[in-house]
């Protein structure tokens, strides 16, 4: 089967949960003939090396700069600029040449930011990995404003989203989902929608508990900073929360871990005890260091890679609901639930200071990565989608 992955970024380095996704997908199509158009970020250097190990032939482009003038265009534009991002002329001559040529069987979009590469290459078999689900990641924002006008705003975003997503759900044959929670949004958004519940992955080879777990007081968070529900829980964490464990634990210390932290993520490393490293080239070595991880999300969709990460280095997790949804927990297994900024003081200082605690929360967590989030156990999975896939496919030639 010879199958085209249209991504908005490299998989690799894998230094964010999506490029993670990406990589374990690119892993599970071995043994097909694969081809990969993806973009780069400005000055991202790209490892051909690795590219060219885990597909045949890879297409790299400039991620499109957005013109001044597409905001506005997008008020009265019928296609979000979500959907417009990533749109590049050379970019769809060379697909389309790529399709024709190498007689692609199979068409993967990379999340919803380049399904229109994808959409109108009728009579291929078409896939969505739905990353996020944007309109419900969009719906969240008017959740935790407290500014009537933003909510608003927010509010005709996500309906507009909305109907686009359903919209473009319609043009693919198979969607990905991240959950079976996620799974079940898209399946009520698009009635008869086939979708398959492929879950977020962890290498557990790279990602293992340290030698001697630290018994600081060093609370971690980490995420891509820019995207606005990490930055949202990174100010909430340093401005609401950590101030009410340092009443307590007065040496107590936040790192705060991630590519491109905005001005209001950076100015949190002027409060006492805590310090915003921004991105680092491999996150291990802060998990390893830290004794708790506190992720207070409030919005978003998918699932958290970050926590997954934290638990298959034996990290004990303290995350609100809303950043477990979708991953098969326990409260006081697997992770910690906290909501409210005093559930969060009581359960980090919980950690903080019992050790039995900490041991039972880092190998129940684990142990979970181990068993359903592995990227060994997702591969054996996915291999049998993609015999399915492709059975489909040649019933149909």
């Amino acid at each position: 089967m010879k199958i085209l992955v249209v991504s908005p970024f490299l998989p690799y380095p894998e230094k964010s949960g999506s490029r993670t996704r990406t990589m374990t997908l690119l892993k599970s199509l071995a043994g097909h003939d694969v081809f990969l158009a993806a973009f780069r970020e400005e000055g991202e250097a790209v490892a051909d090396d690795v590219l060219s190990g885990l597909c045949r032939e890879h297409l790299v482009f400039s991620r499109p700069a957005l013109p001044r003038f597409a905001r506005w265009r997008n008020i009265v534009s019928p296609t979000p600029l979500l959907a417009r991002r990533f749109a590049s002329r050379e970019a769809e001559e060379r697909i389309r040449k790529l399709v024709t040529e190498r007689g692609i069987d199979c068409l993967i979009a990379e999340a919803l930011l380049v399904a229109e590469y994808v959409r109108p290459f009728q009579g291929i078999y078409r896939v969505l990995d739905a990353h996020n689900i944007e309109f419900v990641r969009a719906k969240g924002r008017t959740e935790t404003t407290g500014q009537p006008l933003k909510r608003l705003a927010y509010s005709l975003v996500a309906a507009r989203l909305a109907r686009y997503e359903r919209r473009v759900l319609g043009d693919f044959d198979l969607v990905l989902a991240c959950s079976d929670t996620d799974r079940r949004v898209l399946e009520r958004a698009r009635p008869g929608l086939r979708v398959a519940t492929v879950p977020n992955t962890v290498d557990t080879d790279a990602f293992r508990p340290a030698p001697a777990p630290p018994a600081g007081r060093t609370v971690l968070f980490t995420g891509t900073l820019w995207y606005e529900p990490n930055a949202d829980a990174a100010c909430r964490l340093a401005g609401e929360i950590f101030p009410l464990v340092r009443l307590e634990v007065p040496d107590a210390t936040l790192l705060i871990v991630g590519d491109d932290p905005p001005d209001r993520v950076r100015a949190l490393g002027r409060r006492p005890g805590v310090r915003v490293v921004g991105p680092v080239e491999d996150i291990r070595p802060w998990l390893e260091q830290a004794a708790a991880y506190a992720a207070p999300v409030r919005t978003g969709s998918g699932t958290r890679q970050k926590l997954l990460d934290a638990m298959a280095c034996g990290l004990p997790v303290v995350t609100t609901r809303k950043g477990a949804e979708g991953l098969e927990v326990e409260n006081g297994r697997h992770l910690l639930l906290a909501e409210t900024a005093e559930e969060f003081r009581a359960r980090i200082l919980d950690v903080l200071r019992d050790e039995a605690l900490r041991k039972r929360l880092a190998a129940g967590g684990r142990e979970l990565v181990e068993e359903k989030y592995s990227r060994r156990a997702v591969l054996d999975a996915s291999a049998a989608l993609w015999r399915e896939v492709e059975a489909g496919i040649r019933a149909h030639v």
